[in-house]
């Protein structure tokens, strides 16, 4: 055997030398393509969906007691969570989020209170379920 095929021969076999293993696994990230919309459990007025995703904006669709218009963008942070930043005062939310194809569940609250740890409505957190709007031909 050469020289030469030793040294490399020896240096696939040393610990630590080459390529790091890497999980199989890759994250999912959030996709907020299209146009999203809040499902029947959150939906009220007249059957008009109330809450809205677009551009990765989160947005009620309709003024539900609120003087000023609701809009929030969404940064997702990676491994299911979100922060959501609000455009006409800056107050900033934090979230969960889980996404299965065509359907979206965030669960969010002001980060003063913390991150949400589930799916759960309380006097805090609020729950949306979406779903992309396929667009019409």
């Amino acid at each position: 055997m050469s020289a030469l095929a030793m040294i490399l021969a020896a240096a696939m076999v040393v610990p630590g030398n080459g390529r790091e293993k890497v999980s199989g696994t890759v994250e999912q990230r959030l996709d907020l393509r299209g146009r999203w919309e809040s499902s029947k459990e959150n939906t009220v007025l007249e059957g008009y969906p109330v809450w809205v995703i677009e551009d990765g904006t989160l947005q009620l669709s309709r003024n539900v007691g609120f003087g000023t218009p609701w809009e929030c963008r969404i940064v997702d942070e990676g491994r299911g969570k979100l922060t959501m930043t609000r455009d006409w005062d800056g107050v900033v939310y934090l979230g969960i989020y889980r996404q299965e194809g065509e359907r979206l569940i965030l669960c969010f609250q002001a980060a003063y209170a913390g991150r949400p740890v589930g799916y759960r409505e309380n006097d805090w957190a609020a729950l949306l379920m979406l779903h992309r709007v396929k667009p019409r031909k």
